[in-house]
């Protein structure tokens, strides 16, 4: 799920008809509750970058499906599944890669209300983990649906207070972080960012796998030439 179900119901709102939200300010009321929000993922960003993680050591495969970057994970994998934006490797032991596209063309309805945006996928993982809701909010009607839209992005990553970590290395960025969930499941995050290719990014997921072994799939991350949607 690309965003947590507390979400589900603003996001029905924001997403409304534009005629709708002219007429009885939903917008408007949206950006008053981030800004009034209270809670810790409001004002949370990711830490100052630090070096870009060592590659992956163990026998790999190499990944070119991602329009904007190829990477390399673990080989032993048993299973693949897949639909349109995403991909699952399934490992034994409940262990398991997750990779989804995020681009417009995966969120119709961010595809829909952003047509004459100047904001790209990348300003808006940009946002979603160095801004807040507090930070102003453009004024452009298409640039404020983005601008939301990475606000609201935000409890994906920080509502449970674990620290994201941030790396560069030429034109990528990562941002990534490791969770102990209920049942003692180890669940790691990431999204990707190659500034050639704006539009598109990679986020990345994995359960029972250790933090080191998926830094080290963030680490073979390489940038592929410009792609144009």
């Amino acid at each position: 799920m690309r965003i947590f179900i507390a979400c589900i119901s603003i996001l029905s709102i924001l997403f409304a008809s534009t005629a709708d939200l002219a007429a009885n300010g939903a917008l408007d009321d949206i950006e008053n509750r981030l800004r009034n929000c209270k809670e810790k993922w409001c004002l949370a960003v990711a830490r100052p970058p630090i070096p870009w993680p060592s590659p992956i050591r163990a026998k790999t495969v190499t990944i070119e499906a991602h329009p904007a970057v190829i990477f390399k994970i673990p080989l032993g994998y048993t299973h693949i599944r897949s639909t349109d934006y995403f991909l699952m490797f399934i490992y034994g032991h409940g262990k398991a890669l997750i990779l989804e596209e995020l681009s417009r063309d995966a969120f119709p309805e961010l595809r829909e209300h952003t047509k004459a945006s100047s904001m790209t996928m990348a300003d808006a993982a940009r946002a979603t983990f160095t801004g807040t809701t507090r930070d102003k909010v453009p004024e452009r009607l298409d640039d404020r649906y983005f601008w939301n839209w990475a606000m609201l992005f935000k409890t994906a990553f920080f509502e449970n207070g674990v620290p994201v970590q941030a790396s560069r290395k030429d034109t990528l960025s990562a941002y990534y972080l490791s969770t102990r969930r209920k049942g003692g499941n180890l669940v790691n995050e990431a999204l990707i960012i190659n500034e050639k290719s704006p539009d598109y990014i990679l986020k990345l997921k994995s359960v029972h796998m250790t933090f080191e072994e998926f830094k080290g799939i963030i680490g073979s991350v390489a940038g592929k030439e410009a792609v144009k949607p």
